[in-house]
């Protein structure tokens, strides 16, 4: 389950985690058991921009396209 804590209380999602570095990686933060949590992918976006920033966080590309709902029946 996403371990981000908001306004509301703890995030309910439960699919789709991401490794979230509390100490961020990229500022030096280390891989370990006590630095990573889990996060969803909204609420792992959301501590970047919080620290990095929203200029320096881009959204990445999707890595697959539903091409099906561009197919015609002949």
């Amino acid at each position: 389950r996403c371990a981000f804590v908001g306004r509301t209380g703890r995030c309910h999602e439960t699919a789709f985690l991401e490794f979230h570095h509390v100490a961020p990686y990229a500022d030096g933060g280390v891989a370990t058991t006590a630095n990573i949590q889990l996060r969803c992918r909204a609420h792992n976006q959301y501590e970047a921009r919080v620290f990095f920033g929203d200029t320096f966080v881009r959204e990445r590309q999707p890595l697959w396209t539903n091409h099906s709902s561009s197919l015609k029946a002949p």
